[in-house]
């Protein structure tokens, strides 16, 4: 039996010819996988953050997805938006937040600000609730800022202001430039 070396030669040139133009990266591809501006970030799906003072949960932050940006100064992103509870020292959740998009700005490794956007409610264990489009929360000085428009809804009243200053349980708060109608007892003026 006489083996066809031509046989052979076109069979391995048919092979390289294959495989080759299969290794070729194609850009376009690549920018779907991965675009520029996520190098140095961290993704996440379905995360938990939990806050604690002295070992006890205070804060437990929850998100569908998160970015952890690493270049310059490092912060977290919650494109998806957030859900965010705070936790008196028995573990009851004492009020809640939600809000369709939200940055973390850390320092030392804890978090210092959060800033929450986009149709942010929060609400407390007096059934009070808190609508605005922004709200900054202080961790350091746990308070809770609103430059912005804001209403709050009582079982009583709607009260609207522009600004609002609270505890970042949202048990006090203290509304910027009210208006709309607000009840006071007599012994309050």
């Amino acid at each position: 039996m006489m083996k066809h070396p031509i046989s052979t030669y076109y069979l391995l040139c048919l092979f390289t010819t294959m495989v080759i133009p299969s290794c070729v990266n194609d850009l376009k591809k690549i920018d779907e996988i991965a675009s520029i501006k996520d190098i140095g970030a961290e993704l996440g799906k379905n995360v938990e953050v939990v806050v604690t003072n002295n070992g006890v949960m205070s804060v437990k932050i929850i998100a569908t997805e998160t970015k952890r940006h690493m270049e310059g100064t490092p912060y977290t992103e919650f494109p998806r938006g957030i859900k965010a509870y705070t936790y008196n020292s028995d573990l009851e959740i004492e009020s809640s937040m939600t809000a369709k998009y939200a940055t973390i700005h850390e320092k030392g490794g804890k978090i210092e600000v959060m800033n929450a956007k986009n149709d942010v409610v929060v609400v407390n264990l007096k059934g009070e609730k808190l609508n605005t489009e922004e709200l900054m929360w202080n961790q350091i000085e746990k308070k809770i800022y609103a430059t912005g428009f804001v209403r709050i809804t009582t079982p009583d009243e709607i009260i609207y202001g522009n600004g609002l200053e609270a505890k970042e349980d949202f048990s006090e708060y203290t509304i910027k430039k009210v208006t709309g109608k607000v009840k006071v007892k007599n012994g309050d003026l």
